[in-house]
């Protein structure tokens, strides 16, 4: 197995292809799916997590005796938004678009995750026919990447016998994760108060704020839009220019940083200077009401949340929406191993409550998302199967942990015993522009699913 097959890339092409972006409908993909898996033999079934215009669904697949407890291999479906396409340099500007350089492919989904299940699938065509004296069972999730909402569905509808063991799929670079950090994600909702400006002339800028887009895991690797609007803001005030911000917007996802945001800014009229900066002269306005976002008060808030972290935390503020009176300003934390998520919430409300009440502003705390960590649950049994499938595969044995969260610790805290493994590098390529997984990673896979499935099934 030098090469992967001209059909495996034919193949990957095609699933790139699909719009699996979370909030879009991967029916058709789950339907090219059920294809593949019914030839190969699975008993396939789906489960419609989403309803309404643009449905999701979770697949089961299962190969094996009904009755006794599977291998469970967990693949997420759903991709996070791609992002201004001309940024998709390496794709000639089309994100559903696979391209082959060299050893490399590119594409969104290419790492995070599509193609691991694509792996699974070239495996099993290595084995398959044949009798499998333990079931195995593989799982696509939907809707994991805005609150892994296909994984809880499927845990609370399950009807077989509990997995013995789940293989989570995500891009570790070929590295067994035993741990990983828990996800919080927080919306905080403001009622702006109305402005009016009485000044002979006010004049209202457009500024395009510009970032560098990364995981929201690894924010040192990126560049905040919206911390460079909350710097210049803080330089028009010390010249003195008194800014009013009638928009601040942008990001396209909490767990990315945001690359692209838009700021509206109404200063006296008289010329403005700022160094490296584009300004729009959008419109005069002798008197106008707006709807005046607070930004001091909510520069604070974030400023006070990120002071109640310690190192071993991340957090972003990942997307910021102005809908008529009202602005969303929502972000993550990332929890270690170990933390406890409870006591953390609860400053985080009493931090907030406390500022909005001295500014005399209206708003409100919700979590979005809560999603556990996960702790090293594997039994020794376990543990000492992977170790030789790992060996067997010319890989590392030592289990680390990863700093974003999975579905892993769904999993676990469901009871099931639950690792991390797959393809790619994450940290510096996933949810970012350019996206890519080395072929020879791909390969690596394939050998491992063969000899995990060989191992646990025949």
């Amino acid at each position: 197995m030098k090469t992967l097959t001209n059909t495996l890339l034919s193949e990957a092409k095609k699933w790139i292809e699909f719009n699996t972006v979370s909030s879009h409908s991967n029916q058709e993909f789950v339907g090219h799916l059920k294809m593949s898996f019914r030839s190969l033999g699975f008993h396939f079934t789906k489960q419609k997590v989403v309803s309404g215009k643009n449905p999701r669904y979770n697949f089961l697949a299962w190969y094996g005796p009904p009755q006794k407890q599977p291998l469970l291999l967990n693949t997420h479906l759903d991709t996070v938004p791609p992002g201004p396409w001309p940024r998709w340099t390496a794709t000639h500007g089309h994100p559903f678009c696979l391209t082959q350089k060299k050893n490399l492919l590119y594409g969104l989904g290419v790492a995070d995750v599509k193609l691991n299940l694509l792996c699974q699938i070239q495996a099993l065509k290595h084995i398959l026919p044949c009798v499998f004296q333990r079931p195995l069972c593989i799982v696509g999730t939907c809707c994991e990447e805005s609150g892994m909402k296909g994984a809880q569905y499927l845990i609370k509808n399950w009807e077989k016998p509990k997995p013995e063991l789940a293989v989570i799929g995500e891009p570790t670079e070929q590295r067994l994760i035993n741990k990983h950090r828990g996800y919080l994600v927080f919306q905080w909702t403001i009622k702006l108060p109305t402005g009016l400006f009485k000044k002979d002339k006010t004049c209202v800028f457009s500024i395009p704020l510009q970032g560098k887009t990364a995981h929201s895991s690894t924010p040192e690797l990126g560049k905040n839009a919206f911390q460079e609007g909350f710097l210049l803001l803080q330089k028009l005030k010390r010249a003195g220019m008194d800014p009013k911000v009638i928009q601040l917007s942008g990001g396209t996802a909490p767990n990315q940083v945001p690359a692209d945001a838009c700021l509206e800014v109404a200063i006296p009229s008289f010329p403005l200077k700022i160094k490296n900066k584009k300004i729009i002269q959008s419109h005069l306005q002798n008197s106008k009401k707006y709807h005046l976002i607070p930004w001091e008060t909510i520069e604070k808030g974030l400023k006070k949340i990120l002071c109640l972290l310690s190192p071993q935390y991340s957090m972003n503020v990942g997307l910021i929406e102005k809908k008529q009176n009202k602005l969303t300003v929502t972000f993550d934390i990332r929890i270690p191993c170990g933390h406890n998520s409870t006591e953390l919430i609860k400053k985080i409300n009493q931090q907030i409550k406390i500022l909005c009440r001295i500014n005399r502003i209206t708003s409100r705390l919700v979590i979005e998302r809560n999603n556990p960590p996960l702790d090293d649950s594997l039994s020794k049994d376990a543990y000492q199967l992977l170790k030789e499938v790992l060996t067997q595969t010319s890989l590392s044995i030592k289990p680390q942990e990863k700093l974003t969260c999975t579905e892993a610790g769904e999993y676990n805290q469901w009871g099931v015993p639950a690792v991390v493994w797959g393809p790619g590098k994450s940290r510096g390529n996933v949810h970012q522009p350019n996206e890519s997984i080395a072929v020879s990673d791909l390969q690596q896979a394939v050998g491992f699913y063969q000899n995990l499935i060989r191992r646990w099934c025949l």
